[in-house]
Formats: C-alpha cells, structure tokens, sequence
C-alpha cells in the first residue's frame, strides 16, 4: 500500500485522501495462507496547481498518438524558450523515464517506457505545464 498521505485509515474501501503530491494507490491482498498479489491501480491523485486549469492543459500540451506502437511525439505551445521536465509513470506510480528539454516537439521511441498505461508530468521551473495518460500497446 502507498503511504497513507492523509488517510485516516490506509486499510479502509472508503478513504479520505489529502496527499500534497499526485500518488497512486494500489491494493495488496493477502489470504489466510500468506500468499499476496498486488493489482494495479485502484486509485491515481493527481495535485494540480490551482493557476492553471484543464482547459488551459490542453492548449499547453498536446501528447499523441494514444494509443501508440513505436513512437509518441510531445508538442509545447508554451511560448517562451523554458526547460521543461517531462516524467513518465508506470501504472504502479513509479518514475520509469525522466527527461529535460527546451524543444518546442519532441519524439520519444516508446521502448522507454512501459507496455499499457502510462501516466506523465510535464513542469517548468515554475508550475505543472499538464499531466495525463496514455496507451502504449
């Protein structure tokens, strides 16, 4: 189970959540013999920013193709020169790629990354330019 960012009880279906950074949740179950399994997510938090709202996201950032095979290609409409920061996620949360640039578009071989759901963060220096998720087949 993830830390408990806020729940007042990490072993309870119906939680309350308040962590100060985007997490996500799975769930490992465990029998009476001891035997476990993890799952995927059950839920995904992510904190953002309140200066910037979903419309806005959209207009900064545009990731595609979703689904994608081979490649996926990452376009900026941010119109100062900035690095940005660019972290992908695996479906259990943990950073699995991590790279800066000051491109305007950049292609990125999905080798990289993990078969089927991803999840990505894009910062300046400043603020969380947009996040979200997308299929890696």
């Amino acid at each position: 189970m993830a830390p408990n960012h806020g729940l007042s009880d990490s072993t309870s279906l119906s939680f309350w959540a308040k962590p100060d950074s985007s997490v996500a949740y799975y769930l490992t179950a465990t029998d009476s013999a001891g035997c476990s399994a993890t799952g995927a997510p059950v839920y995904f938090v992510t904190v953002k920013p309140v200066s910037i709202n979903d419309q806005e996201i959209g207009q900064l950032v545009n990731l595609y193709p979703n689904p994608s095979t081979d490649q996926i290609t990452i376009c900026f409409n941010v119109k100062k020169p900035e690095i940005k920061i660019i972290e992908f996620y695996n479906n259990k949360g943990q950073v699995i790629h991590r790279l800066r640039t000051n491109e305007e578009t950049i292609k990125l071989n999905t080798t990289v990354l993990s078969k089927g759901l991803n999840f990505y963060k894009i910062y300046t220096s400043e603020e969380l330019l947009g996040h979200g998720k997308f299929i890696v087949k």
